[in-house]
């Protein structure tokens, strides 16, 4: 009976060792499908070398696109001699420069420019990060380069260096001619047209103000004598109209002397400089999102492809160890490691439909409600760490704003009290809402392990960013909190000491309430 009964357990623990054996390749090959989704659909280059052979491994869609026809089974340095590369000063970069190369020494390389020659022997320039791959145990198995066209980039920069240029040309060439007028002098007469025939005839005021009312306008303005400029338009002999700027003043006999200022090619100047500097701005945006793709970039290379190598190392391992409760671990492990890559393309998707403009329906939001819900939702945690929650809504109760925003924004701080709480006291969390001028200012204290932000500061809103290992995470929901209190005008500052805690500091900007 007792041979029978451990006949069974054995069947048993086979049928679940097969079961989490077929869900892990399911994960795993899950894992596959998503590097090959990136090789085939993300534009960029990106490169893959196994250690040991230095030959690419893997090249992405993207990449053969731009390099055009070349050996892909030849090893790198057949790479680095078909394709001359210089450094951008127009130098000849030695192969051991290459930063796959340099990856595959355990360096890291970060930003290296460079120009390459492709198959068609077009010079293109080239943005480059590197770095090395390791196992579990610590060996180095390879190396990933990620490298993107910076042509378009290029263009750019020369493009924003000659809106400078016009820029300060404007500035410093603007004319400001002085037109003084007693009767009508030449000047009136080169800029109008109207001559001092014209003016005996038909009189100028009537020639340049066609127009009764407006002419009236102009002459009560000549008569009060009132300081400093005023602009009016005139109409010249040949029909057009231009600015002027004119000021009026009695002389001691009695007589006014008007002198103006044709401002029309000033204003045309205006016009281009504002040009100009919306320009300079739209490129100053377009740099900032640069940063963030490079931000993405590097998470999709680097976040997602560690986790991918390092699954099919634990598939090797679990092919060639017999026992089960060795395999089951390894499981648990790769199990960790799908678990990191959905955390990670959730942070993605977060950060891109934040980015996203969007029309959205605000509605009246009272804090002490929304705090209630977030609250309940984190009981476990509260109860475990033995935290409170202190809330004060008196000055400011209530706001208009986005329901999914504003839940964001609190259950991020909330839930970031939670994970970097200090464990040698009990967790308490102060929540306190005020107006301070157009904005609602919420404040959120702890007293948690708090942030270096002499050291971090500068960093600390950046996407992908962690500073510490006391808990899991992705690095982005600062950024989003950022981002959400900034979309609609808002702004957010921070307080923090190691070791005491953190607060902070929430500025609301109010959305406009819809009317039906």
């Amino acid at each position: 009976m007792k041979a029978v009964t451990d006949q069974v357990a054995i069947a048993i623990d086979r049928t679940r060792y097969i079961k989490n054996l077929m869900d892990r390749t399911l994960e795993a090959e899950e894992g596959k499908r998503l590097l090959d989704a990136i090789m085939d659909y993300v534009p960029e280059g990106i490169t893959i070398a196994e250690a040991g052979e230095f030959k690419p491994s893997r090249i992405s869609k993207y990449g053969k696109k731009i390099l055009g026809h070349f050996n892909e089974k030849g090893s790198l340095t057949e790479y680095t001699e078909t394709f001359k590369t210089f450094y951008p000063n127009g130098e000849a970069m030695p192969k051991d420069e290459f930063p796959l190369i340099k990856a595959l020494e355990g360096k890291v390389v970060k930003d290296f420019e460079f120009f390459q020659e492709n198959s068609s022997g077009t010079f293109m320039p080239f943005l480059c990060s590197a770095a090395p791959i390791y196992n579990n145990i610590g060996e180095l198995t390879g190396a990933i380069a990620v490298w993107r066209d910076i042509t378009e980039r290029k263009k750019l920069i020369k493009q924003l260096n000659a809106e400078r240029e016009l820029f300060e040309t404007i500035f410093n060439k603007i004319p400001v001619p002085n037109l003084n007028v007693s009767h009508l002098n030449k000047a009136v007469e080169d800029i109008t047209g109207w001559t001092q025939k014209d003016n005996d005839e038909k009189g100028i005021m009537n020639l340049t103000y066609p127009d009764d009312k407006y002419r009236e306008t102009v002459m009560g303005f000549m008569n009060s004598l009132q300081p400093g400029f005023r602009e009016i338009k005139m109409v010249c002999k040949d029909g057009r109209e231009i600015n002027t700027l004119w000021a009026n003043i009695e002389i001691s006999d009695g007589r006014r002397v008007g002198i103006g200022i044709d401002i029309s090619e000033r204003l045309e100047y205006e016009k281009q400089l504002t040009k100009a500097i919306n320009k300079i701005t739209d490129n100053e945006q377009l740099e900032k999102m640069n940063r963030l793709h490079e931000n993405l970039l590097y998470v999709i290379s680097h976040d997602l492809r560690n986790p991918i190598a390092n699954m099919f190392s634990l598939i090797d391992l679990i092919t060639n160890i017999p026992q089960i409760e060795n395999k089951l671990s390894l499981m648990d492990r790769m199990k960790e490691m799908v678990q990191k890559q959905e955390n990670i393309i959730k942070g993605l998707t977060e950060i891109i439909e934040v980015q996203t403009p969007e029309e959205v329906k605000s509605t009246m939001l009272f804090f002490d409600e929304i705090i209630k819900e977030i609250i309940h939702e984190n009981e476990a945690d509260l109860t475990a760490c033995k935290g409170i929650v202190k809330c004060d809504f008196k000055a400011a109760p209530h706001i208009q704003h986005v329901y999914t925003f504003l839940v964001s924004i609190l259950k991020n701080l909330i839930t970031n009290a939670i994970k970097y709480r200090d464990d040698s006291r009990n967790l308490v969390i102060e929540i306190e809402s005020r107006k301070v001028d157009q904005f609602v200012l919420v404040m959120v204290k702890d007293n948690g392990i708090g942030i270096d932000l002499e050291k971090y500061g500068k960093k600390l809103f950046e996407p992908f960013r962690r500073f510490t290992k006391k808990a899991y995470g992705t690095g982005i929901g600062l950024y989003l909190i950022k981002s959400l209190i900034e979309k609609n005008g808002g702004f957010i500052t921070v307080e923090s000491n190691p070791s005491v805690g953190t607060k902070f500091n929430c500025y609301f900007a109010e959305y406009e309430e819809l009317k039906n």
